[in-house]
């Protein structure tokens, strides 16, 4: 699996983003406040979480790749749509992971 590049894009800090092929990096808003990043397309996602209740969503679309750096102590919810990309946890055992088979994923 190729390494996500940051120099890619900047990031976008804010709350929610949905890909639609372009590579995009959402670092949520520190605090609590929560963020959404969907994958729509063939792009490669990253979302650097906070503190807040985090969702991402994948993509299953060839080429594209999604991943995250959860927050901790939010419970994150992680849709990985049966593609492929990263996810680290950070420890954080209320996050849920469903449609991820095909994830590396680093639990702690």
């Amino acid at each position: 699996m190729p390494v996500y590049s940051a120099r890619v894009k900047q990031c976008k800090s804010g709350t929610t983003v949905r890909s639609t092929g372009n590579d995009q990096v959402l670092c949520a808003t520190a605090g609590t406040a929560s963020a959404f990043l969907a994958n729509n397309g063939t792009g490669n996602v990253l979302l650097i979480g906070n503190a807040g209740n985090d969702q991402l969503v994948g993509t299953n679309a060839n080429g594209g790749e999604t991943w995250i750096i959860g927050g901790k102590p939010g419970a994150n919810a992680i849709n990985g749509k049966g593609g492929v990309g990263f996810i680290q946890k950070r420890g954080n055992a209320s996050d849920t992971i469903t449609n991820a088979a095909n994830y590396t994923k680093a639990l702690r």
